[in-house]
Parts: structure tokens; C-alpha cells; sequence
């Protein structure tokens, strides 16, 4: 209310006192890219001056109405962990987003190129998405493209991995520094100092998975010395390419007594394992019920660390929605636990038969 005249404050009110019309008040109050960022400072500071305080439902009311898209881009389909992703942003989208005029536009990305990760974006952009929510290729292209995407008004929402040095409105997922430390703490106790062992990562590329790298290496090498942890591979969440390549480690390290899996392929790890008969002599970490379970239950894992990536897609889906709808501005990180499972554990848990996610959503 204004304080002199005890009636709702109008744009006309912020219009006069601003020195502008209406029209650009309107603009400035809605986020219009159009409006210049010195324009729009200006007034929403003489509107946040005069005691304005905006509507959440008459927004809500207004792009109810309006088509609204979100595009969704993820990596790398055949990662079963994209598919527990989609069964949580699919579960938000029949719970949140059926009550407005919105959907979903969806493009799963076959491999790990920020350059391509980039022009989807511009592309989703020049589309008037309201929103992206994404798994990101943490590289400059892509941080050049979300800010670009700021820019313009679009709000970018990023999971299970975040963009560094970025525009982004807010991270889903663990702490995956954290998650590492505690990987390399298991590992630890698995193996002696002296003992071989060596690190797998989807892709470096990935912030989370170079995070977890690094806090494995941080906390393992307070106990065994450097030269224990004698390769870091990508794997490109490939499970045929990690069989490919812990063969060729195997030959290489014959001696080898530890592996600590920091994303997708690990399928792929203990299939090689299993033909050279080292399941069981070489201890494995690795994440992710959904790739993990069976292996850990029949011992082929030692550890496994889930981080629930169906509410990772429940999570993000439902913030950027929830920003774009009525400007509920979520925490910056929103951490998911970090759970760490067993053999026993999972022997006395009802089995969960993974599902296929739903990709096909229409717009």
C-alpha cells in the first residue's frame, strides 16, 4: 500500500515517480528483455522505494494462460541415470505443470559436446522457452550461451552437476565434492597403502564428476601415497567403452586392487572384472542405485553411493517452474543426501525393477 494515500500502488504511481510511462514500468515489473538492465534497475528500485510488492497470483494467472515451454537437455541417454532423472522431472510435469498451458521440450544429447550443448540452448532461446533445465557441460561455450540466455530473460536451472562461473538460477543435486571425500574415506579402508588402484569419470567435463575425483583423491591421499591411484579415465558414461578400457588397464596394472566409478559405465567396469576373474580381489566404489543395485548384490561392489535422481528431476523441475510461474526465487544449491549402500543393506530392501522414463513429452 502507498503510504500517503492507503490504496494499492499503481504502475502509474512507479510511472511518475520514475519519469517513464506505464508501458515501461510494466515491462520492467514483468522482466521484459526488451527494457534495457539500467532502465529496468532504475525503476524496480523507485518501485521497491514506494513499498511495491508484486502479485504472485495475478502472475501466475497471466502465463497460466500463455503458452509456456521449458526445454529440458540432457546427457547421455544411455546412462539409466538420465532415465531415473526423466521419471522425476515427468512426475513434476503431470503434478505441477498440468494445471497451466506449459510443456516440455526434451533433447537428450548422445554425447558429451559443450559446443552442441551450446547451440541447443541459443536454439531453445530463440524458441521463447521461459526456462532450461539442464545437466551441463561445464565449458565457456555453454556459460557464454546461459548468459546469453539471462539475457534474455530465460531461467536456467542445472542437475546432479552445476555450471561453474555462471548465470544459472539454481543447482539440484549431492555436493559432489563432499560425495568424493566420502568415496575416497571407503576406499581407504578397503585397500593398504601400497595397493593399486585407479579412478574412472564419466567425463571431466562434468563439474560434478571432476569434484568427485577430486575430493576421492583429496581424502584418499592423506592415508596411501600418490603413486597408489595410478590412472584417472573417461569413460563417457559409456558402460562398452569401461569394459574396453578396464581390460586394457588390467593388462596394463595386473597388480590392480581398487576401482572408484565417479559416473555412468560402471556395468561396463565389473563385466571386465567378472571375465578376468577379479571380482571380488579388486574392490569397487560407484554410484547410483539404478546402474549399482544388482552388481552390489551380487558382490561384484563393495560400496555404492546414490544420490535419488528421481528427486533431482522432481526438484528442478518443480523450481523453475515455480520461479517462472510466481516468481518463488528457490535456494542457489538445493544438496540432495548423499547414501551410501551395502550388499546387506540392499538384500534386505524391497527390490526396486527400474522403469523406463517417458521422453517423449509434447510441448
Amino acid at each position: 500500500m502507498d503510504a500517503r494515500t492507503r490504496r494499492p500502488l499503481t504502475a502509474k504511481d512507479i510511472a511518475e515517480a520514475a519519469r517513464v510511462s506505464r508501458s515501461t514500468v510494466q515491462r520492467a515489473l514483468s522482466g521484459d528483455p526488451k527494457i534495457s538492465d539500467k532502465s529496468k534497475k532504475h525503476i524496480l528500485a523507485i518501485a521497491r522505494r514506494l513499498g511495491y510488492r508484486p502479485n504472485p497470483n495475478a502472475r501466475a494467472l497471466v502465463l497460466s494462460r500463455q503458452a509456456t515451454t521449458y526445454g529440458v537437455i540432457l546427457t547421455v541417454p544411455k546412462n539409466p541415470f538420465i532415465h531415473e532423472v526423466m521419471r522425476g522431472i515427468n512426475r513434476a510435469k503431470e503434478k505441477l505443470v498440468a494445471t497451466s498451458s506449459a510443456g516440455l521440450s526434451i533433447h537428450l544429447m548422445d554425447t558429451i559436446d559443450g559446443d552442441e550443448q551450446a547451440r541447443l540452448i541459443d536454439q531453445f532461446v530463440s524458441e521463447s522457452v521461459k526456462g532450461i533445465l539442464l545437466i551441463p557441460v561445464d565449458c565457456r561455450p555453454v556459460r557464454e550461451a546461459v548468459a546469453r540466455g539471462a539475457r534474455a530473460g530465460v531461467a536456467f536451472v542445472t542437475l546432479a552437476t552445476d555450471l561453474s562461473e555462471s548465470r544459472r538460477l539454481c543447482f539440484v543435486g549431492q555436493d559432489n565434492l563432499t560425495s568424493g571425500r566420502v568415496a575416497g574415506e571407503l576406499m581407504s579402508y578397503l585397500l593398504r597403502p601400497g595397493e593399486k588402484m585407479a579412478c574412472f569419470a564419466g567425463s571431466l567435463q562434468f563439474l560434478g564428476h571432476a569434484q568427485r575425483i577430486e575430493g576421492f583423491r583429496n581424502k584418499y591421499l592423506q592415508t596411501h601415497p600418490a603413486e597408489d591411484i595410478v590412472s584417472v579415465i573417461e569413460d563417457f558414461d559409456s558402460a562398452e567403452l569401461a569394459e574396453r578400457l578396464t581390460n586394457e588397464l588390467l593388462s596394463s596394472t595386473p597388480d590392480l586392487r581398487g576401482v572408484f566409478v565417479a559416473g555412468g559405465g560402471i556395468g561396463g567396469v565389473c563385466k571386465a572384472l567378472h571375465s578376468k576373474r577379479n571380482a571380488g580381489t579388486v574392490r569397487v566404489i560407484g554410484y547410483d542405485l539404478i546402474q549399482c543395485q544388482q552388481l552390489c548384490k551380487r558382490g561384484q561392489i563393495d560400496f555404492v553411493i546414490d544420490q535419488n535422481p528421481v528427486e533431482e528431476g522432481y526438484r528442478a523441475l518443480t523450481a523453475l517452474h515455480n520461479f517462472v510461474l510466481y516468481g518463488e526465487r528457490p535456494a542457489s544449491t538445493q544438496l540432495t543426501k548423499i547414501d551410501i549402500r551395502t550388499s546387506e543393506t540392499l538384500n534386505n530392501e524391497e527390490e526396486e525393477k527400474p522403469r523406463n522414463a517417458e521422453v517423449a513429452v509434447t510441448a
